[in-house]
């Protein structure tokens, strides 16, 4: 069984890292190449970068922006907004960025996982679902598309995708936990790595997430606030912290 992963990750938005609650009212956290540096410091497994801002304001991927912040670290960088063709993928990766994410393009254009994993493997293309305790996709939190989420993922995984997100809508930013439910549900319906995000809380929520059959977490609000007020505290766990809690 591969290593159980637990990934940072950053919403780029503007230029700038945000945070928001159930995909809305984002608020400001910090410069996005100090925080780059911060994760890599502490050693994190891997970072997970998303552009946010809306279809509209992104062309293309801000290469020249990305690539500042790749400088900055050595660990292994996954990057997702404005991938609409297969030019904007090898850019990605001519400039560092090791696996790509793709979402929108995916409901008009899903042959073009199978375009990018023929030059630059399966596992460089990751596929993002947006969800919400209905268990239907989401391509937004007002945009429902008419497929249950497990059909959808099996439909990416024939495709050819390395590895998928599922992001719940509903639990992003709250500290609810994250979809126990859901991730046993996928996790036994799927032979590709499955990383689960929106929710997590504590290690416990993590540990429990790996136990359901996710192959990673992905954590925003708990690796960038101290609670309960929310003060901006980027942190990460040392080894000693993951031992103590993945223990066999």
């Amino acid at each position: 069984m591969s290593r159980f992963r637990i990934i940072p990750t950053l919403l780029l938005k503007q230029r700038a890292i945000c945070k928001g609650i159930r995909f809305s009212h984002h608020t400001y956290v910090g410069d996005p190449i100090n925080t780059v540096k911060l994760f890599n410091d502490l050693n994190a497994d891997e970072l997970l970068i998303l552009n946010i801002d809306s279809n509209n304001e992104i062309k293309s991927p801000d290469y020249q922006f990305l690539q500042s912040m790749l400088k900055h670290t050595f660990i292994p960088v996954t990057y997702g907004g404005g991938i609409n063709k297969f030019d904007h993928a090898q850019k990605l990766f001519s400039i560092g960025v090791d696996r790509i994410v793709l979402h929108a393009v995916l409901f008009s254009n899903a042959s073009l996982i199978s375009e990018i994993a023929s030059v630059y493997g399966n596992q460089s293309v990751v596929a993002c679902i947006n969800v919400k305790n209905d268990g239907y996709v989401w391509l937004n939190p007002s945009h429902k598309k008419s497929i249950a989420v497990l059909d959808w993922a099996k439909m990416l995984e024939q495709e050819g995708v390395g590895e998928i997100v599922v992001q719940s809508i509903d639990r992003e930013g709250t500290y609810f936990g994250l979809d126990e439910k859901l991730i046993d549900q996928l996790s036994h319906q799927l032979q590709i790595p499955l990383i689960i995000s929106g929710g997590a809380s504590s290690f416990q929520d993590i540990e429990k997430a790996r136990r359901f059959g996710a192959s990673g977490v992905s954590v925003g609000s708990m690796f960038m606030y101290k609670r309960p007020h929310r003060a901006v505290l980027i942190q990460y766990p040392d080894s000693k912290t993951l031992d103590q809690v993945f223990h066999d």
